[in-house]
């Protein structure tokens, strides 16, 4: 799993408390690229309240990866972004929860039974990895086995 929020210089000096916070006159955001899942969750969470992208100021503007979004928090070129936990604490960022998501690996069957597919398996399950993400922080790895669905 990996939890999503805004991120706001420390302090948070542009007051952003929630999303309908982005509509706030002279709050500049910066965007996700249309089709990336942060910007899928934010327009699907803005869409539950009621809110149109269009009041926000930025709105258009998008970047391609998180740390551009975070970045661009960093520099003063927005007040405010939506990206993952990690990159607000790599750049001592104030980071509100907005929503986690699960992801899920689906593979063919007959890959299950190979080599590559073994070594994957042992990485995923190493505590070192889960320990690394759980200092990150953000990032939750869910308990269980694979299944076939």
């Amino acid at each position: 799993m990996r939890e999503q929020g805004i991120l706001t210089l420390s302090g948070n000096p542009c007051r952003v408390d929630s999303l309908a916070g982005l509509t706030q006159e002279g709050v500049r955001f910066m965007n996700r690229q249309r089709g990336s899942g942060t910007r899928i969750l934010l327009d699907y969470l803005l869409g539950k309240l009621h809110i149109e992208g269009e009041r926000i100021l930025g709105y258009h503007r998008e970047v391609f990866t998180h740390l551009e979004a975070a970045l661009a928090v960093a520099k003063g070129e927005a007040d405010a972004a939506v990206a993952v936990k990690p990159v607000a604490g790599l750049l001592g960022l104030d980071f509100l929860p907005l929503a986690e998501e699960e992801y899920g690996i689906v593979l063919r069957r007959e890959f299950v039974e190979t080599k590559p597919f073994e070594a994957f398996r042992q990485a995923y399950f190493d505590r070192r990895l889960r320990e690394r993400a759980e200092e990150l922080g953000g990032y939750r790895f869910l308990e269980g086995q694979p299944r076939p669905v």
